[in-house]
């Protein structure tokens, strides 16, 4: 799910920045860019099944908006793919373009933008919008009508403009008129999208191209041979739907694998030591079992915190928290272990009004202080996303760590709970608040410039989308902005069963529910990405994670025998104690055989 892009409300005729995503390729070797419209059909998908058509310029109006389309090719040379070439004017929408080009029976139209077109029946152009003084400037003194519609091609002004042309700002300078560099971007035409009629946008330059063609020269022969295709538009699953998918569930089986090493490290003392048995490790995290009413409070909190994000603008507030939790969980998950390879937790140093801190824990620290604050300067950077996965990864392994589930009857109110909680907000919420609160607050606040602006100046800061950072990001491979994102609650929620599941095996010494529940969970994110690319809108991923996950678990249990131990929490998994005994009865349903290195610590009672 990608933040959508605004729509440019200040052009009557629908349109929308865009990204050249197509390709007109040209009889003679001639490639241009082209940004495929939002109405019509779509454009083929490779170049091996290319639209063949023939490029002509319209007849009639040039805009293509002539009420009557006599002048355009017949109908009957529409199976020879004739495609009209048509210039951009405030006479009419695309859509009515379009729709005259169906009842023409054309096979495509190809709009050109225009200095009419940016105009829009105005004497003068809007500052930054259509022209910018920054990238050419220049005066002239007295015009014509067609010297001003043609964008002052033989002025100094336009010699040093990336587009050729300049539009009057409306600014004097003595008796002169001032002319500025006009803005030549793609649009997204928007309209009808049934109409049977493909339509592409393509700018002034690639116009000039075109008319330099002699194959286009009016009025003969006026019939350019041309492919048309979009290998960059957007499938049912994108790369980065796959990715994000994949790590995903990566992030939670190894959070999950990861919030067993104390049962591992219970299971390695030596039984003929008790005194070891007492001793505790200081890098052990501190563990936190939930209860059924934690599991209420937290569903509850939860939904009060998401209509609060709802209502107020508390990113700046929100960020500086996540950077800080950013700071200490990269700390612990990541600088902690690489730095003890090389450095002794014994050495320590005593710090001012703080006392004595091992040398590792202070290093630590500062490290992670250091990429903490990093990423909150480049937060608007295009590798910002890299510091964010690591720290929501960090994130999902200590919380896995040290919030624990001690029975399948707490997981199933919790997973229950948070699957009505994930199903309200998306589908329930919009009826409610107007719009969905889960997806307005995962895309956070959209930027308060218009998609056109944007595009020319995405740097400004009035640009920058403000999305919450607790999710993971993936940018998107397929030509087009924006991010593919998986909320790190899709994680650590359905990651505490997956984690129970760990747990258990590890101290039954058997893989027997762990592998089944990060299958269930992969499943269950496939169906979420494909519900997402199916519905075309933001999906609650728990829909289709908590059957698939909770399901299972709770059949392969009654199955097993051991539904009843795992309903009330495995002795092993309520008592910290590792368990000392090495007899196993041969009776009980959930056992291992054992050896002297290897001890179960779940054992049915």
């Amino acid at each position: 799910m990608r933040p959508p892009a605004l729509l440019l409300a200040a052009l009557a005729w629908n349109a929308q920045a865009a990204i050249p995503t197509a390709t007109l390729k040209l009889e003679g070797g001639a490639t241009l860019a082209v940004a495929p419209a939002a109405l019509g059909s779509l454009l083929p998908p490779s170049k091996a099944q290319a639209l063949h058509v023939t490029l002509r310029w319209a007849g009639g109006l040039a805009d293509g908006c002539d009420p009557g389309v006599a002048k355009w090719p017949s109908a009957s040379v529409r199976r020879d793919g004739v495609a009209v070439l048509a210039a951009r004017s405030p006479n009419c929408t695309f859509s009515d373009r379009v729709q005259a080009a169906a009842r023409a029976g054309l096979r495509a139209v190809v709009v050109y933008n225009t200095i009419e077109g940016i105009y829009r029946n105005r004497t003068y152009a809007t500052d930054k919008y259509d022209y910018d003084c920054s990238r050419g400037s220049g005066v002239v003194s007295k015009f014509t009508k067609d010297e001003k519609m043609d964008g002052f091609r033989s002025s100094p002004c336009a010699s040093e403009c990336d587009s050729g042309r300049c539009l009057l700002t409306g600014k004097k300078i003595g008796s002169t008129n001032e002319i500025c560099c006009a803005w030549d971007t793609y649009t997204t035409m928007s309209g009808d999208p049934t109409l049977n009629v493909d339509a592409v946008f393509i700018s002034m330059r690639d116009a000039d191209v075109l008319r330099a063609s002699p194959l286009l020269q009016m009025p003969a022969p006026n019939a350019l041979p041309s492919q048309l295709w979009d290998d960059n538009q957007e499938g049912f699953l994108s790369w980065s739907g796959v990715l994000i998918w994949l790590l995903g569930v990566c992030t939670c089986a190894y959070a999950s694998h990861k919030s067993c090493d104390d049962v591992r490290k219970k299971r390695r003392l030596p039984t003929h030591q008790p005194a070891a048995i007492e001793e505790t490790d200081d890098e052990d995290e501190p563990s936190f079992d939930l209860t059924p009413l934690h599991a209420v409070g937290f569903i509850v909190i939860a939904s009060m915190a998401l209509v609060v994000l709802f209502f107020f603008d508390l990113h700046m507030i929100v960020v500086f928290m996540y950077a800080v939790s950013a700071a200490s969980t990269s700390a612990a998950v990541v600088w902690r272990p690489l730095l003890k390879k090389c450095l002794s937790s014994r050495y320590t140093v005593d710090l001012p009004r703080i006392g004595e801190v091992a040398l590792l824990d202070l290093i630590s620290g500062i490290c992670g202080v250091t990429i903490a604050v990093w990423w909150l300067c480049v937060q608007n950077a295009s590798y910002a996303w890299l510091f964010q996965d690591l720290f929501g990864i960090c994130l999902c392994v200590l919380f896995l760590s040290v919030i624990k589930l001690s029975s399948l009857r707490v997981a199933s109110l919790l997973l229950c709970m948070a699957f009505c909680y994930d199903i309200f907000f998306v589908f329930i919420s919009p009826h409610l608040f107007g719009e969905s609160v889960m997806v307005r607050v995962a895309t956070g606040k959209a930027p308060t410039k218009d998609a056109d602006y944007c595009e020319k100046y995405p740097d400004d800061k009035d640009c920058q989308s403000q999305s919450l950072p607790m999710l993971l990001l993936l940018p998107r491979f397929d030509g087009l902005s924006g991010y593919t994102m998986l909320g790190l609650g899709d994680i650590v929620l359905p990651g505490l069963l997956v984690a129970f599941a760990a747990r258990c095996d590890a101290c039954a010494l058997q893989r027997r529910y762990f592998p089944l529940m990060v299958c269930g969970y992969a499943v269950g994110l496939a169906m979420a990405n494909v519900a997402v690319a199916y519905f075309a809108q933001g999906q609650p991923a728990l829909l289709y994670l908590v059957p698939c996950t909770l399901g299972p678990f709770l059949h392969a249990a009654q199955r097993d025998g051991t539904l009843q131990t795992l309903w009330q929490g495995p002795p092993s998994l309520l008592d910290p104690t590792p368990v000392r005994a090495t007899r196993v009865v041969a009776s009980e349903p959930y056992q291992a055989s054992t050896t002297d290195d290897q001890k179960p610590l779940m054992m049915s009672i």
